[in-house]
């Protein structure tokens, strides 16, 4: 049987149910479920880079795996709606040329994508990241969600482990 996160605008509870591809990337969809052993919530963002894709930093509580002990599984560089992709960036690699040095603090990245045309991509170019989850059903109520983030800016969400159907 297969496993199954949701993902939750917290204002409104518009979710999202996305079921993880344990065949295709085990070790990336293995990490995920450890650190969600307790909900995770934290803002989303539009993603600066990528196009129709919202950004969720895995909150310190919920970071309980060692992620670069996983390995490059499915990866991809062009996802389609309703990919679900994992990357961590080390302390300070994630940057905004220009503007600052980066984060000093890791980012275990899962970006959602909810729309056509988006493409892996960051301020030090191409990004092949992990595809470990596809959102199931209808995603156009938290896609709507999601491109509301361009304009009004972050908001939170949650993350948890679904109970079986």
């Amino acid at each position: 049987m297969s496993k199954h996160i949701l993902l939750t605008f917290t204002e409104n509870n518009v979710t999202a149910r996305a079921e993880l591809l344990e065949n295709s990337a085990p070790r990336t969809c293995a990490a995920i479920w450890q650190g969600l052993s307790t909900s995770a919530l934290n803002d989303g963002i539009h993603s600066m880079y990528v196009g129709r894709g919202v950004a969720f930093n895995l909150p310190p509580p919920n970071q309980t795996f060692r992620p670069e002990e996983i390995p490059p599984e499915n990866q991809i560089i062009i996802p389609m709606p309703g990919d679900i992709c994992f990357t961590y960036f080390r302390p300070y690699e994630l940057n905004s040329p220009g503007h600052d040095s980066g984060s000093a603090d890791a980012v275990f990245d899962i970006t959602v994508f909810y729309g056509r045309n988006a493409r892996l991509f960051a301020s030090q170019g191409w990004l092949p990241c992990n595809l470990f989850a596809r959102i199931v059903g209808d995603i156009a109520p938290f896609a709507e969600m999601c491109a509301r983030l361009r304009n009004e800016g972050k908001k939170e969400i949650r993350i948890t482990r679904a109970p079986a159907l």
